[in-house]
């Protein structure tokens, strides 16, 4: 079906040939013999990253010794590179104190001139704003926030702005890299979801309720392994209530985009779910859902996944972009009209969580019974929906029955 049919019913002989676009699609979805121990490649350490600019500095640009108004900083060695900002290993001793405490420094280098740079100086100071907001809003309502706690923050000369966090021991993309087995077991990765849907908690329950923009395994800070303890960070590139979509490749990192970031539509605080729940499935699986080389791709890896659209979310998607979407409304929802190279690559994602989620099976190596598995798949289908406002809220998350304790 080479046509395109958006906003019309389509009765007849064009039911029937939709009709076999979808019994194609059938056709195209493999047997499980047929599916591959992995559908794609597994995880490395150097998974996708949207901009292909690495924060570098030049030698000698920052400082051995910071002397700051709340004591001394001894920069040891940097730990990590980001987009926005380094981060460096600190040896901090309090003024008026000979103790020393491990820190990290996250810090970046930007030239006032720059239009891009100013954003990126300005995402340290929105950082560290946003979690003396939320260290506030925890001390006062008694919540346990999971989130992790800038100590201060300051400008180091003209070029630099920087944060002070405490060091914490990894990140969950490294963990998940470095320890095959950890979430294979299925009580791991309970005990992962409920602090993840707590900070989520925090967040939506805030007023104006703050958007963390970029949940991915690499954001997700380890404080402890045995128990697991997690802290959601990098709030670098958050926003406060409810957004005019941009199309802008700072919204959110591209595998883990929901659809209405991907298709230009307002969004909130449910962005962060969808977050989560390919943050989850990513760690179970030690595969990514939707890994996606463009939003044209993430679109059909979306459409794959979750089937047709509803009309009322379709009619929130921006008028110029919903009119080049290949479909056709059929019983007041839209349906897919793509050919078989497309269906091809649409339905990667459904064969990877199919493959993951087998019927009868409980998808995973620990020896939880069928009906945690299939408990899990329920919960992320109810996380990986079209509309944010059919997706599950982080309080209805935490008392969804995959979640529930024994």
């Amino acid at each position: 079906m080479s046509g395109r049919c958006v906003g019309k019913e389509i009765p007849g002989d064009a039911e029937k040939l939709c009709q076999s676009v979808f019994e194609l699609q059938q056709k195209l979805i493999p047997t499980e013999a047929q599916i591959p121990t992995s559908v794609v490649p597994p995880m490395q350490s150097d998974a996708v990253d949207d901009s292909k600019r690495k924060f570098t500095f030049k030698p000698g640009s920052i400082p051995q010794i910071i002397d700051h108004q709340r004591g001394r900083l001894h920069i040891r060695n940097q730990i990590g590179m980001g987009n926005f900002a380094n981060v460096f290993s600190v040896s901090f001793t309090p003024r008026d104190s000979t103790d020393q405490r491990n820190v990290a420094m996250k810090i970046n280098q930007f030239e006032h001139k720059s239009e891009e740079n100013q954003y990126l100086k300005s995402s340290i100071e929105r950082e560290a704003q946003a979690l003396r907001k939320i260290s506030d809003y925890v001390a006062d309502s008694g919540k346990e926030s999971f989130i992790a706690e800038c100590l201060f923050s300051d400008d180091l000369g003209p070029n630099f702005h920087f944060m002070i966090m405490p060091m914490y021991s990894t990140d969950l993309k490294d963990l998940i890299i470095r320890n095959k087995l950890l979430f294979a077991d299925i009580l791991n990765i309970k005990t992962l979801a409920r602090q993840l849907f707590q900070a989520l908690d925090v967040l939506s329950s805030m007023n104006p309720p703050v958007i963390h923009c970029d949940v991915t395994p690499a954001n997700i800070m380890v404080e402890s392994i045995s128990p697991l303890k997690i802290r959601l960070s990098d709030f670098g590139c958050c926003e406060e209530g409810n957004k005019q979509n941009q199309e802008s490749d700072y919204i959110v990192t591209r595998w883990y985009r929901p659809p209405e970031i991907v298709l230009g539509c307002p969004y909130g605080p449910p962005v962060d779910m969808w977050g989560v729940g390919c943050t989850l499935f990513e760690t179970h699986s030690r595969n990514y859902l939707f890994a996606g080389d463009f939003n044209k791709h993430m679109f059909y890896l979306h459409a794959g996944l979750i089937g047709p659209i509803p009309i009322s979310f379709f009619e929130s998607i921006p008028v110029q972009i919903r009119t080049k979407l290949p479909v056709v409304l059929i019983d007041n929802q839209y349906h897919f009209t793509f050919d078989e190279k497309k269906l091809n690559h649409l339905l990667l994602s459904k064969q990877k969580f199919d493959h993951f989620f087998p019927k009868n099976s409980s998808g995973s190596s620990s020896s939880e019974d069928d009906s945690s598995g299939s408990d899990f798949r329920e919960f992320l289908k109810n996380i990986f929906t079209w509309s944010p406002e059919e997706r599950l809220t982080p309080s209805q998350a935490l008392m969804h029955p995959f979640l529930a304790i024994p």
